[in-house]
């Protein structure tokens, strides 16, 4: 019987769907979004790697280094 890792492999669309809600999301560090972006330039996806949706209130919580807003 041969042995078999039970790792599932992530599609690939999968990945880059995370990349791309790593450069979006507030919370996510510096070095966080550098590998998002960075992979994504690997990937080919430079439109997402480049031009990120992220609103004008998440940009100035990342220049000043806040947390996301809470909901609630």
């Amino acid at each position: 019987m041969t042995y078999r890792s039970h790792k599932r492999k992530v599609p690939k669309e999968r990945q880059v769907a995370g990349w791309k809600a790593a450069l979006n999301n507030p919370s996510t560090s510096s070095d966080g979004r550098w590998h998002a972006r960075k992979m994504l330039l690997m990937k080919g996806h430079i439109g997402d790697a480049l031009f990120t949706h992220a609103s004008m209130g998440t940009r100035v919580r990342r220049v000043l280094g806040l947390r996301a807003k809470r909901s609630g």
